[in-house]
C-alpha cells in the first residue's frame, strides 16, 4: 500500500545509495484497443495503399496495431490521426520492423510540418510520446532509411490516455483543525465500507501526528490526537495507518522504535503504544493482535511480525542487506512486500519455509524494465487465482498467478512518479503519485487514463472501496475522494477547482462535474499587450442558469496587482469580466454566464486609434482612444497626452477609462499651438508601461469648404465593380486615419458610396465603387465630404450608363461657316450627357484630305437636349455639305444628314466707328449704327477695357455687312473712359476699334436706384421687386411670342423677356397683370411661370384677384408667362344615343408629351 517517498528518501540515505534520475515511460501496450473495423494486412497485400503522402494519408486511424508494407523502394506510408480536446497522452509505435531494415517514424501537425520523431538504428522499436497534445488533426509518416522489404510487414500503434470524468476527486477535510489541515501531509488513507475512513497526519518531526476519521463519506470529520501519554515522547513522523475495521485501526511512526505504533479497538477513543523498529517505512495490519512493519535500518531491511497487538515482534521474517522494504498488503493471509534492492525495484511474498518450519519472505522473479523502486503493492483472490499489482515510477507490474508471471506495463507520458496502487479485480485498478496523477485501467492494465483531480501535489496513497468510493492522500494536506459529481443542485454553489481557484453557481438545477483544466496562453496581438499570467479551461456536465462568480488567487509580482484583469474566451472573442481584485489577499474575481477559457492578464497598454484624429487650435476635442491594456484605478488614472518634440504637452482632461480596450478622454487645444501632426501618448497608473501612436494627430485651422472641379473617368456601365475614380477639386485634407469620404447621388436613388483607394493630396484622391445592376442609368452628382463635415459637390459630374436611351441630333446653330473660321456653334437634340465625341464627317470620306473629318473641340454639354462646342473649319476642307455626327460615351451615336455647310472664306470683320460712341454708367445705350465691314449671322459685340469686366451687348441685329443695331448695357459700376469696342463674326473673326466708346459718370441712373426693397414699375402693370441693389441700372420688360410650355397653356400675350442692367443680391418678386375677360379657365388656375435652365417653372407666390395680377419669387432674371395647366380630364354631355346614333368626340394632344385622359359621359343613367 502507499507510503510517502518520505520514508525510501531517508532509507537511501542511510544506505548511501545515490538516487537516480527515473526516466518517464510511454503508455501501455498497444493491442487492447483493435482498430474498428480494421485487419491486419497480409505480407502480400497492404490495405492502406495508396498513402505515399500527406494529401493520401489513410486515416484517420482508431487506437490500436496496423500491419502494412514498405514497398517499393522508396515508399513511405502516411496516415491521420485525430486527437480529442481531453488526450493527455498520445504514443506512436512502431514495431516488428523486419530484420535488417532500418524504418523511421515521423509525427507532423495538422499543417504538415515535423513536430516529433524516432530514429533508433536498424530495426529497433521506434517510438514517439506526446503529452497533453493539441487538439486536432496529426499525421504519422513510416519511412524506410535505407532499405526495405517487399515481403515482412512491419506494425504501427496508436495508443491515447484521456482525461476521464464520469467520476471525478474533490478536495475534503476539516476546516477548524489546528495548525491548518495544508501544514500536514496526509500521509495515508484507508477505509473500512464505503462510509468509514481513516487519515493520518504527519507533522514529521517535534510534534505529535493527528488522525482524521469520516463516517459520512468525508462529510463530516473527527480528529483524534495521536499525543503519547508520556509528555516526553512525541509521537511523530506519523506515515502508515492501516484499518482493520471500523473500530481498529494501526498508526506507526518512523520515529523511536520504542513507541513506533499506535493501536486503537474503539475507534479511536483510546491509544495504546508499542515498540518496533527504527525506520518503518510499511505497516499492514489484519485483525487488532496481527500485523507487519517493513523498513529500513542499516544495513539491512526488514519485515518485523507481531501477534500479540505489537507488544512484541520477534525476529525478522525477512532481514536482508541493503534491501529497503517501502510497501506491504495482504489479502486473505497472502502478504506482499515491495521495495528496493541494488538500484532495483523488488517485489517479496511470504512463504512457509517447510525445511525451516517457518514462514519467511521469498523474492520474485520479474521481468526487465523494472525501474530502481517499487513504492506499492496490492493483492486479491479472483477466481482462484492470486493477483498482484506493484507500482514505482513509471512502471506498472501485474501479476494473475501469484507472481509467477509479470506483465510490466507504462504509466502514460505526462504522468507523475507513481507511489501508490490499489485494485478491484484484475481489470480496474488505481495508481497516484506525484503532480496529483491518479490513473485508471479497467481493462487490466492495457490502457491507462487521467482521472480529474484538483490536487498537483505528490500523491502517497490511494484506497478503493469500490467504482464509486475511494480515497487518495498526500502533500500539503491533500485528502481526496472519489464522487460521481463535484456540481450538486442549489443555490450558490461553490466548487473547489483546486489551487485556490474556485467558481460559485447562482443556481444549479441538474448535477454535473465542474472541470478546471490547463490551456495554453493565448496568442495574437491582443496579447502581446495583455501579458498573461494565468490561463485555464473550464467546463462542466452540470446545468446551472444565470451568473457564476470565478475566483483566482495569484501571487507576488513585480507588477502593480491593481491592474490584474480577468479575460473570458466568448467564443466570438475575448472579453473583460473582471468584477474586482482584492489585493490584500491576492484574489481576483470575475463574472460571466458560459464556460470556456479564463486567462487573467496584466495589460500594458498599445495605442491602435484616436477618433476623431484632428482638431482645431483654440477649441477643446472630445476624443476616443482605442487598443489594448488600458486600465485605471479608483484614484488613478493614466496619463494621456499631445506630444511634439520642442512642444509642451498637451494634457487630457476627463479621462475615463471605459475597458481595456477604449478611453474617452478631452483634449483642450491652445490657440498658441503648433498646427501641425502630432503624437499620442499614455502612461498607465503603475508608470512602468507607456504607448505612443506617431503622427496620429493633427492640430489645424479651420478649413474652407472642398469643390469638386471634374472626374475621370466621367462614366462607367452600372453593374460594375471595382470602378476606380479620380475626383478632382480643392481643399481636399486628411488627418489619418480620417480621409475625405466621396459618394455618388440622385434626388430619389439611394447614395453610392466609394472606398477611398488613394489619398494623393489637397486636389485629387481616388476612389473606388461598386455601381448596383438596377441603379439608374443617368448623370450623378459628385460629393466629396472632408472630416470635419464639409462637402462639396459637381452636380451631374458622372453618368452611369446602361439602358440610355441613343442620342438624337436635330439642329446645329449657326448652321453654317466660312472656310478657314473657327465656328461655335450649338448642337441641339437628346440623350447628350458626359462628354460626347463630336465631328462634321462628309459623304466622301476617305477620298481625300479634302473630305477627312472635323473634329469638334471645346466639347461642353450644357443639358440633355444642348451641347455647344467648336468647330475648326480648316481651309483644305471641301466646301459645301456636311455631316453632323455625335457619339456618347457608352458609344451610342447620331449622325445629322447635311447639317452644316462649309461655305467660301469670309473676310476678317472691321469696325469703323459706333454711335452713339458714349454712354453713362448705369443706363442701357441703344446703338443705332456700329460701322464697318464684313459683319454676318449673329456676331457677338462687347465693349472691353483692361482691367474691367466686359459689357456685351444684346439685341444684336446685322442690319447688313456694313452695319449692326444692339444694345449696350453699362454697369453702374463700369469705369469711366475710352473703352474697345470689339465685334466677333460666328466663324471667330474678329476686329477691334479702340477706345472707341466712351463710359462716362452716371450717378446710378435708371429706373433701378441703389437700395433695399426697390420697386420698379416696368408700365403696363408689369412690376419688378428687387430684395438689395447695389449697383443702379435700368430694368426693361420686353415682350416675346407666347411660348410653347409642356402640359401648360399661355395667357395669349402675356410672356416678358425681363432683364435688368442694376446689380442686385437676394429675391426678386416679378408681377404680370391678366384680363380677367379673356380667361376661358378659373382665375385661380393661373400660374406665373419663369424660364430656368432651359426649363419652364412654376415659381407662383401670391395672386390679387382683384388687381387681376399674379406675382412669383425668383432669383434671377429672364423670359416670364403666365399659364394654367392643361386639364387631363373632361366631363362631356352625352349627345344622343338612342337609335343606334353615335357621339363622336376629338381629343388631340399639342404637346410633344404622352398625356392620359379620361373622358367620362354623363346620362340619366349616371356618368358612363
Amino acid at each position: 500500500m502507499g507510503n510517502s517517498d518520505r520514508n525510501a528518501k531517508l532509507a537511501r540515505l542511510l544506505a548511501l545509495l545515490a538516487a537516480a534520475i527515473l526516466c518517464m515511460g510511454v503508455l501501455a501496450p498497444l493491442g487492447a484497443r483493435p482498430p474498428l473495423g480494421e485487419e491486419a494486412a497480409s505480407a502480400d497485400a497492404d490495405p492502406y495503399e495508396p498513402n505515399d503522402t500527406i494529401e493520401q494519408a489513410y486515416g484517420p486511424l482508431s487506437l490500436g496495431s496496423y500491419e502494412a508494407l514498405i514497398y517499393p523502394e522508396g515508399d513511405s506510408d502516411f496516415y491521420s490521426i485525430d486527437v480529442p480536446s481531453r488526450c493527455r497522452a498520445l504514443r506512436i509505435t512502431l514495431t516488428s520492423i523486419p530484420e535488417s531494415c532500418d524504418y523511421d517514424l515521423r509525427l507532423y501537425d495538422a499543417a504538415g510540418e515535423q513536430i516529433d520523431g524516432s530514429g533508433n538504428e536498424n530495426n529497433q522499436d521506434k517510438r514517439i510520446d506526446r503529452a497533453n497534445p493539441a487538439q486536432g488533426r496529426y499525421y504519422i509518416e513510416v519511412m524506410s532509411y535505407e532499405t526495405y522489404s517487399e515481403s515482412d510487414t512491419y506494425v504501427l500503434g496508436v495508443g491515447r490516455s484521456d482525461l476521464v470524468t464520469d467520476r471525478v476527486w474533490e478536495k475534503v477535510g476539516p476546516s477548524g483543525i489546528s495548525p491548518p489541515l495544508v501544514d500536514y501531509s496526509v500521509a495515508q488513507v484507508e477505509a473500512c465500507g464505503q462510509d468509514v475512513a481513516y487519515a493520518v497526519l504527519d507533522p514529521e518531526a517535534s510534534a505529535d501526528g493527528k488522525v482524521l476519521k469520516t463516517t459520512d463519506y468525508g462529510e463530516n470529520w473527527e480528529v483524534l490526537d495521536l499525543a503519547h501519554p508520556n509528555p516526553d515522547y512525541k509521537f511523530d513522523w506519523t506515515q502508515h495507518i492501516s484499518v482493520v475495521d471500523d473500530q481498529t485501526v494501526w498508526v506507526g511512526s518512523v520515529s523511536c522504535p520504542e513507541y513506533m505504533v499506535a493501536r486503537t479497538t474503539d475507534g479511536g477513543e483510546s491509544w495504546s503504544y508499542h515498540g518496533g523498529s527504527a525506520y518503518m517505512y510499511a505497516l499492514e495490519a489484519t485483525s487488532s493482535l496481527e500485523a507487519w512493519l517493513g523498513g529500513y535500518y542499516q544495513p539491512a531491511g526488514f519485515i518485523l511480525h507481531t501477534v500479540d497487538g505489537g507488544f512484541s515482534w520477534g525476529d525478522p521474517e525477512f532481514a536482508s542487506n541493503w534491501y529497503t522494504i517501502l510497501d506491504i498488503h495482504q489479502q486473505g493471509g497472502d502478504a506482499w512486500a515491495v521495495g528496493t534492492h541494488n538500484y532495483s525495484g523488488r517485489v517479496l511474498h511470504r512463504v512457509f519455509d517447510e525445511g525451516e518450519g517457518e514462514w519467511g519472505w521469498a523474492e520474485v522473479a520479474l521481468p526487465s524494465g523494472v525501474p530502481q523502486e517499487l513504492l506499492g503493492c496490492w493483492t486479491l483472490e479472483e477466481g482462484g487465482q492470486r493477483v498482484v499489482w506493484a507500482v514505482g515510477g513509471d512502471a506498472i507490474l501485474k501479476s494473475l498467478d501469484g507472481g509467477g508471471n509479470w506483465s510490466l506495463y507504462r504509466a502514460p507520458v505526462g504522468a507523475g512518479y507513481l507511489r501508490a496502487v490499489c485494485a478491484l479485480d484484475s481489470s480496474t485498478a488505481f495508481a497516484a503519485g506525484d503532480g496529483g496523477t491518479i490513473l485508471r485501467t479497467t481493462d487490466g492494465g492495457e490502457n491507462w487514463d487521467f482521472m480529474y483531480n484538483i490536487s498537483s501535489e505528490k500523491l502517497t496513497s490511494i484506497y478503493a472501496v469500490d467504482a464509486d468510493h475511494a480515497w487518495a492522500s498526500g502533500d500539503n494536506g491533500t485528502l481526496l475522494r472519489l464522487v460521481q459529481y463535484n456540481t450538486r443542485v442549489g443555490s450558490d454553489v461553490t466548487v473547489d477547482l483546486g489551487g485556490g481557484d474556485s467558481i460559485t453557481f447562482a443556481s444549479v438545477t441538474a448535477p454535473g462535474n465542474t472541470i478546471k483544466t490547463s490551456a495554453p496562453n493565448p496568442t495574437g496581438e491582443e496579447f502581446n499587450h495583455h501579458f498573461p499570467l494565468k490561463c485555464v479551461d473550464i467546463s462542466t456536465s452540470a446545468s446551472f442558469s444565470g451568473t457564476f462568480e470565478v475566483r483566482f488567487p495569484y501571487g507576488d509580482s513585480i507588477w502593480d496587482d491593481r491592474a490584474f484583469h480577468m479575460l473570458h474566451n466568448t467564443g466570438s472573442g475575448w472579453e473583460d469580466i473582471t468584477t474586482g481584485v482584492d489585493t490584500e489577499n491576492n484574489i481576483i474575481t470575475g463574472q460571466a454566464t458560459s464556460l470556456s477559457e479564463f486567462v487573467v492578464i496584466f495589460p500594458i497598454p498599445k495605442i491602435n486609434s484616436i477618433d476623431p484624429s484632428w482638431g482645431l487650435r483654440g477649441n477643446s476635442v472630445d476624443a476616443e482612444i482605442t487598443g489594448y491594456g488600458f486600465w485605471e484605478a479608483p484614484s488613478d488614472k493614466p496619463y494621456i497626452a499631445l506630444q511634439r518634440e520642442g512642444q509642451a504637452d498637451i494634457e487630457a482632461t476627463d479621462v475615463v477609462v471605459h475597458s481595456l480596450y477604449r478611453i474617452t478622454c478631452s483634449f483642450p487645444l491652445p490657440a498658441g499651438a503648433l498646427p501641425d501632426i502630432w503624437n499620442v501618448y499614455i502612461m498607465n497608473p503603475d508608470e512602468m508601461y507607456e504607448d505612443t501612436l506617431p503622427n496620429s494627430f493633427r492640430v489645424m485651422d479651420p478649413m474652407p469648404l472642398p469643390t469638386v472641379t471634374s472626374t475621370s473617368p466621367g462614366y462607367a456601365q452600372r453593374g460594375t465593380e471595382n470602378v476606380l475614380i479620380d475626383i478632382y477639386g480643392t481643399g481636399f485634407w486628411e488627418a489619418f486615419p480620417a480621409y475625405p469620404t466621396a459618394w455618388l447621388s440622385r434626388e430619389g436613388e439611394p447614395d453610392i458610396t466609394g472606398t477611398l483607394y488613394t489619398f494623393y493630396d489637397s486636389t485629387h484622391a481616388k476612389y473606388e465603387f461598386d455601381l448596383p445592376a438596377d441603379v439608374y442609368s443617368g448623370p450623378w452628382d459628385v460629393n466629396v465630404k472632408n472630416p470635419d463635415g464639409k462637402a462639396g459637390k459637381l452636380p451631374g459630374g458622372f453618368m452611369i450608363t446602361g439602358g440610355l436611351p441613343a442620342p438624337t441630333l436635330t439642329s446645329v446653330n449657326p448652321n453654317a461657316g466660312s472656310s478657314g473660321a473657327t465656328v461655335d456653334v450649338t448642337v441641339g437634340g437628346t440623350g447628350f450627357w458626359g462628354t460626347p465625341f463630336i465631328c462634321l464627317r462628309h459623304a466622301n470620306e476617305g477620298q481625300g484630305v479634302a473630305y477627312n473629318p472635323i473634329w469638334a473641340t471645346d466639347i461642353a454639354v450644357q443639358s440633355p437636349t444642348s451641347v455647344t462646342c467648336k468647330f475648326p473649319l480648316y481651309a483644305n476642307r471641301a466646301p459645301g455639305a456636311w455631316n453632323v455626327f455625335i457619339r456618347n460615351q457608352d458609344n451610342q451615336e447620331a449622325t445629322l444628314v447635311g447639317g452644316f455647310t462649309v461655305t467660301a472664306a469670309n473676310p476678317p470683320p472691321t469696325v469703323t466707328g459706333i454711335t452713339p460712341n458714349s454712354g453713362a454708367q448705369g443706363s442701357t445705350v441703344s446703338v443705332t449704327n456700329l460701322a464697318g465691314t464684313g459683319f454676318y449671322g449673329t456676331p457677338t459685340v462687347k465693349l472691353k477695357k483692361a482691367g474691367q469686366t466686359d459689357i456685351t451687348a444684346t439685341g444684336v441685329v446685322v442690319q447688313s455687312p456694313n452695319k449692326i443695331t444692339c444694345s449696350l448695357p453699362i454697369p453702374s459700376g463700369a469705369a469711366t473712359g475710352a473703352w474697345d469696342v470689339w465685334v466677333k463674326n460666328p466663324d471667330n473673326q474678329e476686329a477691334t476699334l479702340a477706345g472707341g466708346f466712351t463710359v462716362t459718370a452716371g450717378g446710378g441712373g435708371g429706373n433701378t436706384p441703389q437700395g433695399t426693397d426697390v420697386e420698379v414699375d416696368l408700365g403696363g402693370g408689369v412690376e419688378v421687386g428687387f430684395e438689395s441693389v447695389s449697383g443702379g441700372g435700368e430694368t426693361t420688360a420686353t415682350p416675346l411670342p407666347d411660348p410653347s410650355v409642356a402640359n401648360f397653356h399661355i395667357l395669349g400675350g402675356s410672356c416678358y423677356d425681363i432683364t435688368t442692367t442694376a446689380t442686385f443680391t437676394g429675391t426678386i418678386l416679378v408681377t404680370l397683370p391678366y384680363d380677367e375677360g379673356a380667361l376661358t379657365v378659373p382665375e385661380s388656375s393661373l400660374r406665373l411661370l419663369h424660364l430656368e435652365g432651359g426649363s419652364w417653372v412654376d415659381v407662383t407666390s401670391s395672386q390679387d384677384t382683384d388687381a387681376n395680377t399674379i406675382t412669383g419669387e425668383v432669383d434671377s432674371l429672364s423670359p416670364f408667362a403666365i399659364g394654367w395647366a392643361a386639364a387631363d380630364t373632361w366631363y362631356l354631355a352625352e349627345g344622343c344615343t338612342q337609335g343606334g346614333m353615335k357621339t363622336w368626340v376629338l381629343v388631340q394632344n399639342p404637346n410633344p408629351d404622352p398625356v392620359k385622359v379620361d373622358l367620362t359621359f354623363m346620362t340619366s343613367q349616371g356618368k358612363v
